[in-house]
């Protein structure tokens, strides 16, 4: 009498993964454009970080800090040739979060304004139009 053994080694399948989003493919906004957009809204992006060049890098753009804390409102511009890897986006429990040409526009707070919100997406929708 012979013996079957049957198992199942399951296979994992990340419940999020990564994009990847090449940037050479997106539409591409500049600093200047992003910065009038906002303020427009009356959100004047005057603290901007950069890592590396035009074409590989990134900016991110934010308000003045309040408190030395991080802000909880940035725009990220990515490099026209970079290649990014996006993780899952931020749960809309926690704030607010888009991803369109090679710009990034995240407002995370768990408890946000309603009207910072408000302008934020306002701002958004000028530029993508």
């Amino acid at each position: 009498m012979g013996a079957v053994f049957v198992f199942a080694r399951p296979a994992y399948h990340p419940s999020s993964p990564d994009t990847l989003v090449n940037m050479n493919d997106q539409p591409h906004y500049t600093v200047a454009q992003v910065r009038k957009a906002f303020a427009s809204h009356a959100l004047r992006l005057g603290r901007e970080s950069r890592d590396g060049n035009a074409k590989h890098g990134f900016v991110v753009l934010s308000l003045p800090l309040h408190d030395g804390q991080a802000p909880s409102f940035t725009v990220t511009l990515f490099g026209t040739e970079s290649t990014v890897s996006f993780g899952p986006k931020l749960d809309s429990t926690q704030g607010y979060e888009t991803r369109f040409g090679n710009l990034s526009v995240l407002y995370g707070d768990p408890h946000p304004n309603p009207a910072l919100l408000a302008r934020i997406k306002a701002a958004v929708s000028d530029l993508q139009r």
